[in-house]
């Protein structure tokens, strides 16, 4: 029984590598169509005819059983997502700074250090009760 399962270990490795594969792959044509239909309005119409048709390669492949066309199918729709993703982070960065610099007012420039203070002034009132003096 042990040499029967030693000799079929190699061809289970293979049909697990299979299945995992499949998985992905659904499962990235499922969030594909996910991501579509809740983004519906961020996803440009040129951006839905990339996806599309790579989400449909997948689903093509997931017919057959080949699992390298399988795997190739799954990662150029995740390399499509990818560019896409980066696309909708670009303009929702855009759409949140219209106008807005970074902290400091102006765009462009950094905020300027206070340097008006004094490092060494101290406290002599309590504070809450507090009876120790403290040191800024």
């Amino acid at each position: 029984m042990r040499q029967d399962g030693e000799l079929h270990a190699e061809d289970d490795r293979k049909r697990k590598e299979e299945l995992e594969t499949r998985n992905e792959a659904d499962n990235a044509v499922y969030r594909t169509g996910k991501m579509v239909k809740d983004n519906a309005d961020k996803i440009s119409a040129d951006d839905k005819a990339r996806l599309e048709p790579a989400a449909d390669g997948v689903k093509e492949a997931l017919k057959g059983t080949d699992a390298s066309a399988i795997k190739t199918a799954s990662e150029k729709l995740n390399e499509t997502w990818q560019a896409v993703s980066k696309e909708l982070y670009k303009a929702a960065a855009e759409k949140t700074r219209p106008g807005k610099g970074p902290a400091g007012g102006q765009p462009g420039k950094p905020p300027e250090a206070d340097n008006n203070h004094d490092d060494h002034k101290h406290y002599e009132e309590p504070v809450s009760g507090c009876t120790a003096t403290i040191a800024a």
